[in-house]
């Protein structure tokens, strides 16, 4: 483990400590890990730096050094062709942009209970063919589509209990039909952007649908509106 810090002299004289680094093993998978420590001493920005080592079906640690895992960094495991699989414990609430990018042999994802999610996180998981979305889930950060170059991916669900389905989540996927649960009251902009194979679409109980959430959905046949819609800013 290194304690090595740094100082960085910005114009406001900030202080910053280098990464910390960990090992862990699961299986015949030993982890080489970096990570930085919130004001709460948990683990945030948890990175793998031996991603090309990594295979099969894996298993986010829930701590590191006895200290709870909250944030998988941005390009985590991006190009980590051989992992098949990832559950995401549920002490972790959220996953950087790119995280899991090309990740081509990525077949099955638990999500857990994350809260956030960043632009083009699972992009390119073109073996990725269904993902379910944690109710706890808010965001998804960033103008980019989330699994973008997803092309196997036809099936999306929503946990009951999701209020909001943020925006750029599901857009440029190969999805067919999506059943909105009725706890989700908001559509956020661009959530369903560009899902060209989209036929089918349930809206549940929403108020709000958010600008071009369905914008470029070419195969679109029918849509009901529900009476609780209220405001809409161009779908």
């Amino acid at each position: 483990l290194s304690f090595a810090f740094c100082v960085l002299f910005f114009t406001n004289n900030s202080y910053c400590a280098e990464p910390l680094t960990a090992n862990t093993t699961e299986g015949s998978n030993t982890f080489n890990w970096s990570y930085s420590l919130n004001d709460n001493n948990e683990v945030v920005d948890l990175k793998c730096t031996n991603v090309s080592a990594i295979s099969g079906n894996i298993t986010i640690p829930g701590t590191i050094d006895g200290k709870s895992v909250v944030s998988i960094n941005s390009h985590a495991f991006e190009n980590c062709n051989g992992i098949t699989g990832v559950v995401i414990p549920e002490t972790v609430k959220g996953i950087g942009s790119d995280a899991f990018k090309n990740c081509t042999s990525l077949t099955n994802v638990d999500l857990g209970k994350i809260t956030s999610i960043g632009a083009t996180a699972f992009q390119g998981c073109t073996e990725l063919t269904k993902i379910t979305i944690p109710q706890t889930l808010k965001t998804a950060n960033g103008l980019y589509p989330v699994f973008n170059g997803c092309t196997k991916l036809t099936q999306i669900e929503f946990e009951d209990g999701l209020e909001v389905i943020p925006s750029y989540l599901c857009g440029w996927t190969n999805i067919t039909s999506i059943t909105i649960p009725a706890s989700v009251k908001s559509i956020q902009s661009d959530a369903f952007k560009n899902c060209k194979k989209l036929v089918n679409v349930n809206l549940g109980n929403i108020t709000t649908i958010g600008p071009h959430a369905f914008q470029g959905c070419e195969e679109l046949q029918k849509i009901t509106i529900p009476k609780t819609l209220n405001s809409t800013n161009g779908i």
